[in-house]
């Protein structure tokens, strides 16, 4: 998991929260992957960001820090930006049936991840109520 600790010097986080953001990446790949041979490749990405989710949220209950602490350098993990530049290279070389297809691959693993993400806010509220 190299692009762990890169992540969160890219967002230039605290060294003491390195070892919660390592440990969000390793959850959100590992249940990416889990997802992708359950489900598929495009919705196993919502499995991820699920995990990821509740990870974020329940660091966030329980440690009362903001779940975007852990949760922003783990989503760059699953965030399909390869997808979208094969895509606009195959319209721009005038394949658009592969270019058009390969995007809209990747607008169903965002919409994954923002559901999964969702789902996971639902399950397990970051912060308690009053």
């Amino acid at each position: 998991m190299a692009p762990s600790p890169g992540s969160a010097v890219v967002v230039q986080e605290r060294p003491k929260q390195i070892g919660w953001i390592v440990l969000a990446c390793v959850i959100g790949y590992v249940g990416s992957r889990a997802g992708t041979a359950w489900l598929g490749s495009q919705m196993g990405v919502l499995v991820g960001a699920f995990a990821l989710g509740v990870l974020s949220n329940l660091y966030a209950r329980y440690l009362d820090r903001p779940a975007q602490v852990v949760q922003v350098p783990a989503v760059f993990l699953l965030v399909p930006g390869s997808m979208g530049f094969r895509g606009m290279t195959s319209l721009l070389d005038k394949n658009t049936l592969s270019g058009v297809d390969t995007l809209f691959a990747m607008f169903v693993v965002a919409i994954a991840i923002v559901a999964g993400l969702l789902v996971s806010n639902a399950v397990i509220p970051p912060r308690r109520s009053l």
